[in-house]
């Protein structure tokens, strides 16, 4: 059996400011409070609560990307991105990864 997850974040509304302004511009890029959501193979990579794991954008896993990270919006808390580590490869069989 797998382990139940609480992704009741996901469908918070109202949480992000879209922010639709800043998309055009690398401000929110530039924002030292931006973090970003990490996805592999489909599956946002979560800590040991169930929670998101939320990285800065100059963390050295986003070398493994193949397109910028996506603008979601404005938090509380600083700009939300969303990014995908395409170019990962794990040193272990791929189908033994959670």
């Amino acid at each position: 059996m797998g382990v139940a997850l609480d992704v009741s974040f996901a469908f918070e509304p109202g949480a992000l400011n879209r922010a639709a302004y800043l998309r055009a511009s690398d401000t929110a890029h530039r924002d030292p409070a931006a973090r970003t959501m990490v996805f592999w193979r489909g599956k946002l990579l979560l800590n040991d609560d169930g929670l998101p794991v939320r990285v800065p954008l100059d963390h050295p896993a986003l070398a493994y990307c193949r397109e910028a990270p996506i603008l979601l919006g404005l938090g509380d808390d600083g700009p939300r991105f969303a990014v995908d580590l395409a170019l990962f490869q794990p040193h272990e069989d791929a189908a033994s990864v959670g």
